[in-house]
């Protein structure tokens, strides 16, 4: 379906205008009539007049069919101005009425079905219900329904604005100078998602970065399909994710499903399609309008200098970068001999640098250290510490047109202007400032946390990256969860060409002794049962079994331990192997998200999983760099490159078996969670071998006996 007529229409019918001061009808009429390039009706069967223009009875007493149309009624009278409104044929609405399936209740939900009816039946996009409507400051279009204090004649161009929730989209548009394309109030976004929205904004190219405020997605291959558009264009999305501390789904019964909570799967999927996750509204609207300033004049390293007028702001300066990780790189003897021209003698040159009060006003010694930063290659842009505050004081304006006389003198380095507390900026020289991309930032804090998350995305690579949209998660009606036996997933697996050893399941210790000629001895003996899914918990292993006679013994006493331990149980016998030589131990694993289906997890295995949760989390499948980056990502990463005389691990084999695992669990959407604990990784050249393995499937409850009720 085409956006086009809501988000550009050329005509507008305002149905339901009004003049009662702050109501839909009111606000919708006058934002309306503000638009440059819509021909605007107001609607109105009792007033033949509202603000400065005739009304009309109905639509269809309209001189023409209108693009879009803003219902401004209350709910019950909705649908049929929906239906009149298509039936004229009308392509796009906004509705403000709420009621509807946010109430969580069958009328409203059953109303909004049949709006959702409607539009699919005439072709019609409409935004809401329970929403605050759209801006298009690009088209100059303004269909907002609630107060709106933005000018479309002196507003810049440049970020696209996407929340769930009115509200917020109301206060970031009421940000003075944010260079916004366009606003959208999704509301409920049953009919047009956030992720048709989303999509939208990706393609078009007066959007230079997107702000998202997210509750949660509705359609996750569609948004992931839209992310990775935006990432291969390199179109920074820059998300503030609400409901991070909501608990996920229940624990599963592997370490994969506890580790993979439903929000380490957004922060996941946010990783593999490089969006920038942002902590606060303060952020979200410090980073978007740095992107928009900077446009495609990004840093071409990531390197900061720092350049402050006094001893503690340079502190502070300092502090912040290490706190976030933030490189200052080191100056040459060169650099510092250049840097001492400018600053007095008492002054140390160093980055970052105190240039002290002697720089105040100064603006030749000003653009003369800038000229030092500009010539170090490391450097990539320079913080400055200073508030240009609406009060236009005179140290204030003396390094604002250092700046730009800077620029004027051909001087192209990003300059991050960072305040040491927040406050109003001069709009005059804020415009002139961001007019030679020069980015005024917020508070210090915010600011570094910022240029950190700058450096995060400069870093990202999208071709290191497996940007497939997000897999189908699992069959809602497959309700019931089949536990594999360990040898039963082996066997599944190792047809994948999962390395998974030589084993075989016995049913009798006299069976076992029958095959005493083709054991190789030490053996591992596990009890092989899909009703007992942690083993060693119920006495059901026995490692280093060193020859027959005790392979008897431990053959009789797994089972009397299992009857014992796990009474009930479904047992099919020993499952006996050799001993798989020690390696490093690393976990494995998949679990099926609800949205976003299939997620690989890996981690060093023993302690780093159990006390520090050393893991790493993508969205499947994944490629081989792919899985390269995630293995360096974990803190433990440092043992597969060899410690203290240990050997180098086989790291290439450790990356090809997680992206083999990744392309089973997308080929077999059955599969609802995978734990391969503990897989071994030899020294290098000798490959991985998975030493257990629990697999879970999900099926309809006629598909098989071994199944265990809801999820794992």
């Amino acid at each position: 379906m085409s956006l086009k007529k809501l988000f550009a229409p050329r005509s507008i019918a305002v149905v339901g205008a009004s003049d009662r001061p702050g109501s839909f009808g009111c606000c919708s009429a006058e934002n309306s009539l503000r638009s440059a390039s819509a021909r605007v009706y107001l609607v109105n069967p009792r007033k033949k007049e509202l603000h400065g223009q005739s009304t009309y009875e109905t639509l269809s007493r309209l001189p023409e069919t209108v693009d879009c149309a803003m219902i401004c009624t209350p709910k019950q009278t909705v649908l049929p101005l929906l239906r009149e409104a298509a039936e004229l044929g009308t392509k796009a609405a906004v509705v403000f009425a709420s009621g509807f399936s946010e109430e969580h209740s069958a009328d409203g939900i059953a109303l909004e079905r049949e709006m959702q009816d409607l539009a699919g039946k005439y072709g019609m996009s409409i935004l809401g219900p329970n929403c605050a409507g759209l801006i298009n400051n690009v088209d100059k279009v303004n269909l907002w329904g609630m107060n709106c204090s933005l000018d479309m004649n002196t507003r810049p161009a440049g970020i696209g604005v996407l929340a769930q929730s009115g509200f917020i989209a109301s206060n970031i548009m009421a940000r003075p100078g944010l260079h916004i394309s366009y606003v959208v109030s999704s509301g409920n976004g049953n009919i047009v998602p956030l992720e048709d929205c989303l999509e939208y904004m990706t393609e078009d190219p007066a959007v230079r970065v997107i702000a998202l405020y997210l509750e949660g997605v509705r359609d996750a291959a569609k948004f992931t399909k839209a992310l990775g558009a935006a990432a291969r264009a390199r179109k920074p999305v820059i998300v503030l994710k609400a409901g991070k501390s909501a608990v996920g789904a229940r624990a599963a019964s592997s370490h994969t499903g506890n580790l993979a909570g439903n929000n380490e799967a957004y922060r996941a999927v946010f990783r593999k399609y490089g969006v920038v996750e942002v902590d606060c509204l303060e952020e979200l609207l410090c980073m978007a309008q740095m992107f928009a300033v900077l446009g495609d004049h990004l840093p071409r390293s990531t390197g900061l200098g720092g350049l402050n007028l006094s001893g503690g702001a340079n502190t502070i300066c300092a502090d912040l970068c290490h706190l976030y990780r933030l490189e200052l790189p080191g100056l040459s003897e060169r650099d510092k001999a250049r840097m001492r021209q400018f600053i007095p003698a008492f002054a140390t040159p160093d980055n970052p640098l105190d240039a002290t009060t002697a720089l105040f006003g100064d603006i030749e010694k000003t653009i003369g250290l800038l000229q030092v930063y500009e010539q170090i290659p490391e450097i990539g842009g320079v913080t400055v510490g200073c508030s240009i505050d609406i009060t236009e004081g005179k140290v204030s304006v003396a390094i604002c047109e250092a700046l730009l006389e800077a620029r004027r003198r051909g001087l192209k380095k990003p300059y991050y202007v960072v305040p040491s507390l927040e406050g109003t900026p001069s709009p005059r020289y804020q415009e002139k400032l961001e007019r030679e991309g020069i980015v005024l930032m917020s508070s210090a804090k915010t600011a570094y946390r910022c240029l950190a998350l700058l450096r995060d995305y400069m870093n990202y690579r999208p071709e290191r990256h497996d940007l497939t949209p997000s897999a189908l998660p699992a069959d809602p009606a497959a309700k019931h969860t089949a536990v594999l036996t360990e040898y039963e997933a082996k066997r599944k697996l190792g047809a994948w060409g999962v390395p998974v050893g030589d084993e075989r399941v016995f049913r009798s210790a006299e069976e076992l002794s029958g095959a005493a000629e083709e054991l190789s001895f030490p053996l591992a003996m596990k009890i092989s049962s899909p009703d007992i899914l942690h083993k060693t918990d119920c006495g059901g292993v026995r490692l280093g079994v060193s020859n027959l006679e005790e392979a008897r013994l431990a053959f009789t006493q797994i089972l009397e331990h299992c009857r014992e331990n796990c009474p009930g149980a479904l047992l099919d016998g020993v499952l006996v192997g050799p001993m798989a030589e020690k390696g490093l131990e690393l976990i494995l694993g998949v679990k099926r998200d609800s949205q976003f289906g299939p997620l690989l997890l890996v981690g060093l295995g023993g302690v780093f999983v159990e006390v520090f949760h050393d893991v790493a989390l993508a969205p499947c499948p994944i490629c081989r760099e792919e899985a390269e980056d995630l293995l360096q990502s974990l803190r433990g990463s440092v043992l597969l490159r060899g410690y203290r005389g240990e050997p180098i691990r086989d790291s290439g084999a450790a990356a090809e078996l997680m992206v083999r695992v990744s392309r089973y669990a997308v080929e077999h959407p059955e599969l609802q969670e995978l734990d391969l604990n503990p897989v071994f990784v030899y020294p290098e050249g000798r490959g991985v071998r998975v030493v257990d393995a629990l697999m879970l499937l999900r099926q309809p409850e006629e598909a098989g006996t071994n199944q265990k009720e809801g999820s794992a």
